[in-house]
């Protein structure tokens, strides 16, 4: 649903077609779907998000500093009385976006442990698929109860 309202729409009017036109099914199926949609202009590097209900993202500075994306909005399927909305983000050359499912959670103790495990790997990794083959690596060691996505996306340093 997604692919095809986001061909004609700007980042927030797709996310709101595509809730209300799921909205009768989870709602008839007692279900919600967690759903982060993202937008980069590569040219300028601002990427557009809009988080429902998500939480599982942010960004990486080119200088280490991770900055997790601010998450209020419900999951698509809940009690939404106001409609979704895109945030921004500039996207600095060098800065590394990424977003995790919630499977890399049971990789760690903690949430913050988790954080700065993928913290540390994305400002020590020379690439976004080094990062990628370290977030695999945890998978392969550890056992994890739901599945285990990252999407890594690194703008290149001038």
């Amino acid at each position: 649903l997604m692919r095809g309202a986001s061909r004609f729409n700007d980042l927030e009017t797709a996310v709101n077609r595509v809730a209300y036109s799921i909205e009768p099914d989870l709602n008839e199926t007692s279900t919600f779907v967690t759903m982060l949609a993202a937008r980069l202009d590569p040219a300028s590097g601002l990427l557009r998000y809009v988080d429902a209900g998500h939480g599982i993202a942010g960004v990486v500075t080119g200088q280490g500093k991770a900055e997790q994306f601010e998450s209020d909005g419900l999951p698509l399927g809940a009690p939404a009385w106001e409609p979704w909305r895109a945030e921004q983000v500039q996207l600095e050359p060098g800065d590394t976006f990424v977003a995790l499912s919630d499977g890399l959670l049971d990789l760690f103790e903690t949430i913050e442990e988790a954080r700065e495990a993928i913290r540390m790997t994305i400002d020590s990794a020379t690439s976004a698929r080094e990062v990628i083959d370290i977030v695999a690596e945890y998978s392969r060691n550890h056992r994890a109860t739901d599945d285990v996505t990252c999407i890594v996306l690194r703008r290149d340093p001038v």
